[in-house]
């Protein structure tokens, strides 16, 4: 079977499900390379969500230099946000969408570059826009739960405005997408319906682990300097 990294579209009548389909095909194929060989990220919808930590984004000015730096976050705040909150949700959201459709967690997403990214601003050259996960989503499930692969496409095309130092490959940011779809696919696992028994302890505990000695890896590393160190500190804390 077959991934990308793809989100999804909106629910509606049989036959816009095939053109929903066919447009999102289209789309893998100029962000994959499609016949020119060149790749680009597809750009989804900035949504606001209460729900979420990161898309308090004041919205009432109208200068867009100003919108830009006021969408910002502090590396401290990416971090916490990325392994805090949207590792966690995302795997509830897998988890339940693997219980509605009859899907396994496996066949549903894999790790991989994300090539959705939410429509934004820059803050300038100093700044990335960091997505806060790295997955591979599979298109299929666009073509039976489009109201399912919406909801994918969006969180997994979120990102924030943070210091690039956070985000670049070789520092914190690539030692998380190396381990991000193995820790949702393990907090996926478990089975809240039994309560906080052994076995779901345990894995809590296991990714609680896993994201602390990432963090003191970083921090005994000599990629940083003296104030991102501090940054790191602060959000291991």
């Amino acid at each position: 079977m077959k991934y990308d990294a793809v989100g999804g579209a909106r629910k509606s009548s049989k036959s816009f499900k095939t053109k929903e389909s066919s447009r999102e095909q289209r789309n893998l194929s100029k962000a994959t390379g499609g016949a020119s060989g060149a790749k680009r990220l597809i750009r989804t919808q900035h949504i606001e969500d209460d729900s979420s930590t990161t898309n308090d984004f004041n919205q009432e000015t109208n200068n867009t230099a100003k919108s830009a730096a006021a969408d910002t976050r502090s590396p401290d705040y990416h971090l916490d946000s990325r392994l805090t909150h949207h590792t966690v949700r995302f795997a509830g959201e897998i988890k339940k969408i693997s219980e509605e459709t009859n899907i396994p967690i496996s066949d549903l997403i894999k790790a991989g570059r994300s090539l959705y990214k939410a429509a934004r601003e820059s803050a300038g050259p100093d700044f990335h826009q960091a997505h806060v996960l790295r997955l591979c989503l599979n298109p299929e499930l666009v073509k039976d739960h489009p109201e399912l692969y919406t909801l994918l496409k969006n969180h997994t095309g979120h990102t924030q405005m943070v210091d690039k130092f956070v985000n670049v490959f070789h520092k914190i940011g690539g030692d998380i997408d190396k381990s991000q779809a193995q820790w949702i696919t393990d907090l996926a696992s478990i089975d809240f319906t039994k309560g906080l028994n052994e076995e779901s302890v345990g894995k809590l505990e296991s990714y609680r682990s896993s994201v602390m000695s990432l963090y003191q890896a970083n921090i005994d590393s000599s990629k940083y300097s003296k104030a991102e160190t501090l940054m790191l500190e602060k959000a291991k804390k």
